[in-house]
Parts: structure tokens; C-alpha cells; sequence
């Protein structure tokens, strides 16, 4: 492969930095994980009904680009409504609750 820039790199490549303290990879159903009665579920129901197109303005991934790719707005949004519904006032405290 042909290096692009004369001389040495400007800088550093960005690497996803692995796990290799993965326990193992399976098959996942996420239709499987939570009941049908589940909050979670009006709420992505909610969001799918929500025009969200004022989030995608500041995106700057894009499909024909490189670079890494964002997670939907819709995604978002709706964890953070429902780590509101269930009293989860920050992104820290729902991370660390998960965990």
C-alpha cells in the first residue's frame, strides 16, 4: 500500500482498542430481552414517531465518507428518555448502572 503523505505520518493512527478480556461472542435476539409490556418499548414507539432530523444536522459521518459511524439519533434519545423514566438524571449514574 502506497503511504499518501511525503515523509513521516503527521500524526498517529486511531485504533479501536480491543478487549481481549471478552468472555465470548454470541447470537443476540433483542426482541428476546425485554417483555412485551416492557416501558422501553412505547418509548422507542415514541421516538419512531418523533421527527428527530434536527439531530442529524450536526452529524458529520457519512455513509459514502470515512471515518467511524454515529449511533442513531433515534437510539439516543430514547435511552435518554427512559433513564429519565426510571430516575436516571445523567449518563454517568445509567452507564454505571449497567455495569
Amino acid at each position: 500500500m502506497e503511504n499518501t503523505f511525503p515523509g513521516p505520518r503527521p500524526f498517529r493512527p486511531k485504533y479501536i482498542e480491543l478487549n481481549r478480556a471478552q468472555l465470548e461472542w454470541t447470537e443476540l435476539d433483542l426482541e428476546q430481552l425485554i417483555g412485551e409490556d416492557h416501558p422501553a418499548r412505547s418509548i422507542w414507539g415514541l421516538t419512531g414517531r418523533r421527527d428527530l432530523s434536527r439531530f442529524e444536522q450536526s452529524i458529520l459521518s457519512a455513509e459514502e465518507g470515512s471515518g467511524r459511524p454515529c449511533w442513531p439519533p433515534r437510539l439516543l434519545v430514547s435511552i435518554w428518555v427512559y433513564g429519565y423514566s426510571v430516575g436516571v438524571a445523567s449518563a454517568r449514574a445509567g452507564t454505571n448502572d449497567a455495569a
